[in-house]
């Protein structure tokens, strides 16, 4: 098995992270604090209407209608930030999935495939 990780620092676009997400078979599993990005909600959308299982934990609500979403509501903060897709790409690092961790914070993302 070949394992290739890619290194990504932001600020940047979540283009990298859409076209994973465009490209899902049949599983999403997504854990973080935060997510609010319109093109990562908007690839989750159509995840769900293609029929991928997709899943969600969030600190904070989704607002969006057809992605299933459970709230971690306990009172300290939800550090992990992951996105697991078809069991075998991980996005994984220290930026929330949000307009501003993603564009204009200073954070590190890995794709491991």
């Amino acid at each position: 098995m070949i394992v290739a990780i890619e290194v990504i620092f932001t600020p940047m676009s979540a283009i990298d992270i859409v076209s994973i997400l465009e490209r899902a078979e049949y599983s999403i599993s997504i854990c973080t604090f935060s997510i609010d990005e319109p093109s990562i909600i908007k690839s989750l959308e159509g995840a769900v209407k293609r029929g991928v299982d997709v899943k969600v934990i969030s600190e904070t609500p989704l607002y969006a209608s057809n992605i299933p979403l459970k709230i971690d509501a306990e009172s300290s903060l939800f550090h992990l930030k992951v996105i697991l897709v078809d069991q075998k790409i991980s996005i994984i690092g220290s930026a929330n999935f949000t307009s501003h961790s993603i564009q204009r914070s200073f954070n590190d993302i890995l794709i491991i495939n």
